[in-house]
């Protein structure tokens, strides 16, 4: 039964019932521009995918002065909106491209989030929706787009990009295989990986957060921020190769 489920999680992550207390339901997952400050190395970028209707981008990009931001969108109608909304910021490159664990060209199933007034097309994903409609009724997915695709890699050698500061993937249950695809190259290359995970797979293929979980830390980062609920959330991670850290 859910309610079990619930009283498991909070058991085993009194920081979340804490958070909710204090911030309410609506923070409970959200990672703090000033927690996420304390790990980055203040070199390279920050490359945002999944950027939807550009708050968290547009944040960034008043947080991080320094940091050229690479946002990148897949769905024409949110890129649309990004170019009107973020058009005045120089430090901000958009690009019209899905991350995935290939390049090339695919279809992406498009969501309806009947409660946005930000423009947002919550929860499109390259990946078929199963449990999603259950957890979130409000998104619907009504019709799918063919989009262009490419792996981190391959984005990174066509920008030029060395070095990734924050590496921000909200890639609605894509995450663990882009990661998978491009993972010789992030090892070296990232510092900071915040990345949307779930409990449950609300994608077919999704694995739940404790395999990408497991999979990151592999690759040398470890957890340093878990706001990850009952059913999904955000974690950050730090590549511990890089041995210049703020004091804890």
């Amino acid at each position: 039964m859910k309610w079990i489920k619930r009283f498991a999680v909070a058991l085993k992550n009194p920081h979340l019932v804490y958070r909710r207390i204090r911030f309410g339901p609506s923070r409970l997952s959200i990672i703090e521009l000033d927690e996420i400050e304390r790990f980055l190395l203040y070199r390279g970028c920050i490359i945002e995918a999944g950027a939807s209707d550009g708050v968290d981008t547009y944040n960034l990009s008043q947080r991080f002065k320094t940091h050229r931001i690479f946002a990148i969108e897949p769905v024409i109608e949110q890129y649309r909106h990004l170019q009107s909304f973020l058009k005045s910021s120089e430090m901000i490159s958009l690009f019209n491209l899905a991350l995935a664990d290939k390049r090339g060209f695919t279809e992406i199933n498009i969501g309806s989030d009947e409660t946005s007034t930000l423009g947002g097309m919550g929860s499109s994903s390259l990946l078929i929706p199963t449990k999603h409609s259950a957890e979130f009724p409000q998104i619907k997915f009504y019709k799918r787009q063919r989009i262009e695709s490419v792996t981190i890699h391959e984005f990174a050698k066509d920008n030029d990009i060395d070095f990734v500061d924050l590496l921000w993937l909200d890639l609605q249950g894509l995450e663990y295989s882009v990661i998978q695809s491009s993972s010789e190259w992030i090892k070296k290359h990232v510092n900071c990986i915040h990345l949307e995970l779930n409990r449950i797979s609300l994608y077919e293929g999704a694995p739940k957060s404790r395999v990408v979980e497991k999979y990151v830390k592999s690759l040398g980062f470890l957890k340093c921020i878990d706001r990850v609920g009952i059913t999904s959330g955000n974690a950050l991670f730090f590549n511990n190769s890089f041995k210049t850290r703020p004091a804890s």
